[in-house]
């Protein structure tokens, strides 16, 4: 019976049926470069590309966002940084740091609708200490 447990915990934390229902943010039809194929036909990927789409889309919409320059700095990291990347793992890492450049991005454009020195969010502990704990859900 644990060995019978064990398994079912196992599958369920390494389930990707939850993953393999998302689609990227971009149709694999018209996948121009070697990465968006590679994004396209791995099981991980289309979840982390439209986790990251979603994340962008929420950080334009953020009062004060300089969308052009967002914009800007979205299409320099895919030209720069994602389509660069010739295996699954340099892809999935590429995402996990541009998500949290987006996270930086976000708490940037925060700051300064709350007049805040941009110093302020060099540490989290000075974050929460000054405006509490909080919960961001870019999902």
């Amino acid at each position: 019976m644990p060995k019978l447990l064990l398994f079912l915990i196992i599958s369920l934390l390494f389930d990707t049926n939850a993953m393999a229902a998302v689609s990227p943010s971009f149709d694999c039809s018209k996948a121009r470069v070697a990465v968006e194929h590679m994004i396209c036909d791995d099981p991980r990927l289309p979840y982390d590309d439209d986790q990251l789409a979603e994340q962008f889309k929420k950080v334009l919409q953020i009062p004060g966002a300089d969308v052009s320059a967002v914009r800007h700095d979205e299409n320099a990291w895919i030209k720069k940084t994602r389509n660069k990347c010739t295996t699954v793992a340099c892809v999935h890492q590429a995402y996990f740091d541009r998500s949290n450049a987006l996270f930086t991005i976000a708490l940037q454009i925060n700051a300064a609708n709350l007049n805040l020195p941009l110093s302020f969010i060099s540490s989290p502990a000075k974050i929460i200490s000054t405006i509490g704990d909080f919960n961001v859900d870019f999902h």
